[in-house]
């Protein structure tokens, strides 16, 4: 556990986030760091690095096995449901009120940054995120010709997008369209300029990332 925040926390708190990190750990069968960051908001701000020793296609494959139809749903509930229920058990028993600032997951080709949106964005929507993930993966490799070596979920098409999704609003418009399901943001190796992808056209453009989340 990785600690940047200026925040202090009592040393029972730090045991509470490192026996969370343990059963992430657990959950997912690989190494999990936990590290808290600059709080926000007077929120206690964490982020998750996963390292995996696979790569983005061996996983998929390995999700995909016990299936015959490519598009029948995934099986990933279990995994979520208990990563969901650690989140839940950490939310009671630690005293801060905190969020989750964004998730990063290391493959052996390929890493993944999911970006918080509104408090519990990421928590909420990471199932969706996930089958996204696996729905999309022939798009945004194969029109390419190879995967892509980083993935930025989601990316905003101007800033003023973000009003919509400030932590400090609890309401959303009555027609909330999901920002992880518009634009994902692509780094290729044989590219100097990161691609978009748009997930309802399943295209990519070329476009200028802008990461403005904090």
């Amino acid at each position: 556990m990785t600690n940047y925040s200026k925040i202090t926390l009592a040393q029972s708190e730090l045991e509470i986030i490192l026996d969370f990190e343990r059963n992430l750990e657990q959950i997912f069968s690989t190494d999990i760091k936990v590290v808290i960051c600059p709080p926000s908001d007077g929120l206690v701000n964490l982020a998750i690095e996963v390292d995996c020793c696979f790569s983005l296609p061996e996983i998929i494959s390995l999700i995909r096995m016990p299936f015959d139809d490519s598009d029948q749903k995934v099986n990933i509930s279990k995994p979520i449901l208990q990563f969901q229920n650690a989140l839940y058990g950490l939310n009671q028993a630690l005293t801060p009120t905190f969020d989750f600032e964004e998730v990063s997951i290391y493959f052996k080709n390929t890493s993944i940054t999911i970006y918080s949106v509104e408090q519990n964005s990421i928590v909420e929507e990471f199932e969706y995120i996930v089958q996204a993930l696996l729905h999309h993966y022939e798009y945004y490799s194969t029109i390419m010709g190879q995967a892509p070596n980083e993935i930025h979920i989601p990316v905003l098409e101007d800033t003023t997008t973000k009003k919509l999704f400030t932590k400090n609003n609890s309401v959303r418009p009555q027609k909330y369209d999901s920002p992880y399901s518009k634009y994902w943001g692509l780094y290729f190796d044989s590219l100097d300029k990161p691609l978009i992808y748009n997930l309802s056209k399943t295209n990519i453009t070329p476009g200028d990332l802008y990461f403005c989340f904090d």
